[in-house]
């Protein structure tokens, strides 16, 4: 009996709403606006507007009836009286969110790429959908039409990339450090691969952020064991840091550092840097001591020929036609000289007795070398002295014979 009573209710009801043109079929599926059969439970045929007012309705949900795949123009979800801002179903797989007509924003499978025209894209921002990190070659955010350029994560660490071309240009880790044409920074803030040019260049000197300040020691000596020299990078071992290709010059930062160690840096991978600027101060202590020198030897030049004697400018008197005038004093060989060094010399005939003295740029004397026999040589260590610019004069029978200079480095 209550079989019979809901058949009844259903035929009563689709007859009283036959005008409203809603179809109840015999499997129960519902059509609105139809008396088609319905391909779901509920099928309207036509668009739905979704409101709590029977008029005058601004903005109120509503849904457009498509047969096929929708567009930015008729998106499938859109407003009352606003009917080309929503989203549309353009292709399988595919949403898209328009405004006024016009996509905004295309989400797919792969990628998701922000645009603002109808035409075709050539440039519009992308976000790649992707399960693990990033490469160069497959960036997060990137463009449509150029995705191998744009920002990826590559790795664990807070690492941000910066690709072009699918190749890494720039990045910045968790620290702060910035490599640029490289992937690793070592210890530094700013680590460039490449070659940088700017206008200026100001580095932080102030007093007050410096302590333990002292004096340079022996910067002359120093500066006299560095060598300057040519060279070209291994660019071909080394593609990856972008040297330069060609001749330049520079010093060799091994080398470098066993003079002046505050100059040379190792970084992580065992590899040394100069800090050129350190060589700066030195340079000045350096040139400072070579002018005080030099200073001293225009003064006692100065002194010997203002007095009109025959005198030397360790003061000492010349050989006047006396039997060591024929005595010679060579320039010692080499100059400058690290380990050794031998200074050659003749002496006349007849010669009672003949040194050599050494003495200091302030004529302070340093040694003496008596006794010199016929060979014509004297063989000088180097480990007799400290590193600097010496003087030494050949003394035969009490009589200056020439005074030469000679620089020693260690």
């Amino acid at each position: 009996m209550k079989k019979v009573l809901s058949f009844i209710s259903i035929i009563l009801a689709t007859v009283s709403l036959s005008n409203a043109q809603i179809f109840v079929n015999g499997s129960g599926s519902v059509s609105l606006y139809s008396t088609a059969g319905a391909m779901n439970p509920v099928q309207a045929f036509g668009s739905m507007l979704f409101s709590t007012a029977s008029s005058g309705t601004a903005s109120a949900a509503y849904i457009t009836a498509n047969a096929g795949y929708s567009t930015p123009t008729t998106p499938d979800y859109n407003w009352w009286y606003d009917s080309q801002t929503g989203i549309f179903h353009p292709s399988n797989g595919v949403i898209g969110f328009t405004t006024l007509g016009i996509e905004r924003m295309h989400v797919s499978a792969n990628s998701i790429y922000f645009t603002n025209t109808t035409q075709t894209i050539y440039s519009a921002p992308s976000v790649r959908t992707t399960n693990n990190y990033s490469t160069a070659t497959a960036p997060d955010y990137t463009w449509w039409g150029n995705d191998q350029t744009g920002i990826f994560h590559p790795t664990p660490g807070n690492i941000i990339g910066f690709t072009t071309a699918g190749v890494e240009r720039m990045r910045i880790n968790g620290s702060g450090q910035v490599a640029i044409g490289s992937a690793g920074t070592g210890s530094y803030t700013l680590y460039v691969s490449g070659t940088t040019w700017c206008t200026t260049a100001w580095s932080s000197s102030d007093i007050r952020y410096k302590k333990n300040i002292k004096s340079i020691d022996d910067p002359l000596a120093k500066i006299l064991k560095i060598n300057g020299k040519s060279y070209e990078y291994r660019t071909d071992e080394f593609k990856n840091l972008n040297f330069d290709k060609g001749a330049t010059f520079g010093l060799i930062a091994q080398e470098l550092k066993e003079v002046i160690p505050e100059a040379v840096k190792e970084d992580s991978n065992g590899y040394f840097a100069v800090n050129y600027n350190a060589i700066i101060p030195v340079l000045v202590e350096a040139i400072k001591e070579q002018q005080k020198q030099i200073e001293q030897l225009k003064t006692d030049l100065n002194t010997c020929c203002t007095t009109g004697s025959n005198q030397n400018i360790t003061g000492q008197s010349e050989i006047t036609g006396n039997s060591a005038g024929n005595s010679v004093l060579f320039q010692n060989n080499p100059n400058p000289f690290s380990e050794s060094t031998t200074i050659k010399y003749t002496l006349a005939d007849n010669i009672q007795n003949a040194s050599i003295l050494v003495f200091d740029m302030q004529g302070v004397l340093i040694k003496t070398y008596d006794n010199l026999d016929r060979s014509g040589a004297l063989k000088i260590n180097g480990g007799e002295f400290k590193a600097g610019m010496y003087m030494y004069t050949l003394v035969v029978n009490g009589k200056e014979i020439d005074t030469k200079r000679m620089i020693l480095t260690k």
